[in-house]
């Protein structure tokens, strides 16, 4: 993927430009007085001072330089503080805008990975890129400023010894173009197997007590330095290639540093030079080396730092793709299932699966523990996308597959969307009205199943799908909780799942039953929600 330096700033400073160029602009003209002051001070100490023996001339010339430089070190450290409010400013629209996005990509890019994989991408890469496309500009107009300045000074000093900066200047520029997009892709290569160990590491942390009662130790520490070692291959990789490229560069330019000694002396020897005009030139030039040696150690920095944009950039530009709207059933019909497979593994859970639902009927979904009920649900929910096969459904759809996890904030909070009045008359049966200011992440189990059902039925939709609606609930919840089901999706369309279904067996219109990664389907007689001989004939067998 290529990408203009123009989409990078898009992206990176956004609406701050102008207190970014600000902040460039502050740190531009600090490099450049301190740049053209130190040389200047420098030929007035030897030259004037010195050179006339005048020793009032050579204490005002030193305090006046103290004075002048102290004030300007100041300033540099409130740029610099000015810097880093702008780079907090930065980091926290950018890490806004990539949650966002994460919230915005397709559902196939998210079942890619883990929880602890997106939180690299939207913190941990977000704190790498912010931080250095602030420090690294600033270093970079700071090191441009310095080097022109410096070339003037010393041009206007010697033009003969600054000739030797401009013969090395191709070599330079031939190893930066060498070294380019090999550091592109090392510090790429980096970024990618850091959030995969930071993947891995989020599940071996998160493991500690199965870890501890079945003595996974081994297992879970294989598992993880086998990503620690590639990450670590990585960082190898990029410190070694920008190693050596700061080498070759660093030794070039000890190349010009000898020659410019070398002209130098030679040309004080000769009395081309005075004492004062060798000594401005040589503290000019040694900034002008320095620039130099900072601009070749930030080729790898701003390598690093494009590929880091590059790599938030694509996850914006995944989660922006306009994603192809889901076909609409059949008139008199829900969702549609056609000859669909799909699981969240390498191998599908189910596969054949032919279902039509019709509007309105209530459908239960039954089988053993992993055998693909929540996998089925999640299709119908459009977080899951199919291996193959078409899914179509109406557009309304409520539901919450397990496990289910609200951002923790107060369950007031999560409810502002839907009207009190209605928040208040579900909460208060199922006994939440007394929990609102708690966060979701303080409730119990049973009170996060209660808090799961309720934002299921408040959501205004035309099919309603539920996950072990009951589950985590005590017998009288269970009762009170099947209720509210049924009385607030009277009209509409339900996928329930149930493990233990044979006491609710007469809600339902059609059981759907899986069995061996396979979907087989019972449309019920008419009028069978009635509990009826049926039931009891059936009962036992979906025990």
């Amino acid at each position: 993927m290529k990408r203009a330096w123009k989409a990078d700033w898009a992206l990176m400073i956004g609406p701050h430009t102008r207190q970014y160029v600000l902040a460039l602009l502050w740190t531009g003209t600090i490099a450049f007085l301190m740049t053209a002051l130190n040389p200047l001070a420098t030929r007035l100490i030897f030259d004037v001072a010195v050179a006339q023996k005048r020793l009032d001339w050579l204490v005002g010339i030193a305090a006046a330089s103290l004075i002048v430089f102290s004030l300007l070190r100041w300033w540099d450290f409130q740029c610099g503080q000015y810097q880093q409010r702008l780079t907090n400013r930065l980091s926290a629209d950018l890490t806004q805008r990539m949650v966002a996005g994460y919230f915005r990509l397709p559902p196939a890019s998210v079942a890619k990975h883990s929880d602890g994989y997106f939180v690299a991408r939207t913190m941990s890469e977000v704190e790498n890129t912010v931080t250095p496309a602030v420090s690294a500009g600033v270093q970079l107009l700071r090191a441009v400023m310095i080097l022109v300045t410096a070339v003037v000074t010393v041009l206007i000093l010697s033009w003969q010894l600054t000739s030797v900066l401009l013969i090395i200047t191709p070599a330079l520029l031939l190893l930066a173009r060498h070294f380019a997009a090999r550091l592109h892709q090392d510090a790429n290569d980096v970024q990618e197997n850091t959030a995969a160990q930071q993947e891995v590491h989020s599940a071996a942390i998160g493991s500690y007590r199965t870890v501890r009662m079945f003595g996974f130790e081994g297992l879970a520490l294989q598992q993880l330095m086998r990503s620690v070692d590639r990450r670590l291959d990585a960082v190898y990789t990029l410190g070694y290639r920008s190693g050596k490229y700061g080498t070759l560069s660093r030794i070039t330019l000890s190349i010009a540093e000898l020659l410019v000694l070398m002209l130098g002396g030679y040309a004080v020897m000769t009395t081309s030079l005075t004492l004062g005009s060798l000594m401005a030139y040589m503290t000019a030039y040694w900034m002008a080396v320095s620039a130099v040696q900072t601009l070749i150690d930030l080729l790898p920095d701003v390598q690093i730092l494009r590929s880091n944009i590059w790599r938030l950039a694509d996850m914006l530009d995944q989660a922006d793709e306009v994603q192809p709207p889901l076909p609409i059933p059949a008139p008199g019909q829900a969702i549609t299932w056609q000859n669909a497979a799909f699981g969240q593994g390498e191998v599908p859970t189910l596969t054949g699966v032919n279902l039509d639902v019709p509007s309105g009927s209530r459908v239960l979904i039954r089988g053993a523990n992993g055998a693909g009920k929540s996998t089925l649900a999640l299709t119908a929910l459009s977080l899951l996308p199919l291996r193959q096969g078409s899914v179509s459904r109406v557009k309304d759809v409520s539901g919450l597959v397990e496990p289910v996890v609200f951002p923790a904030l107060p369950l007031k909070d999560l409810t502002t969307q839907f009207d009190g009045h209605d928040v208040q008359a579900m909460a208060e049966p199922l006994g939440l009205l007394p929990l609102m200011n708690a966060r979701y992440d303080e409730l119990s189990l049973g009170q996060r199943k209660k808090f799961a059902l309720m934002m299921t039925l408040l959501k205004p939709a035309e099919l309603y799908v539920f996950d072990e609606p009951l589950a985590n609930l005590d017998d009288a919840t269970q009762v009170q909780a099947l209720e509210m089901i049924m009385e607030h999706t009277q009209g509409k369309t339900v996928l329930a799942i149930m493990h233990d279904s044979a006491n609710v067996l007469s809600k339902f219109d059609i059981v759907a039953e899986v069995v061996a990664g396979s979907l087989e389907v019972e449309i019920r007689p008419e009028g069978s929600r009635r509990m009826g001989p049926v039931d009891a004939v059936m009962a036992p067998l979906m025990a």
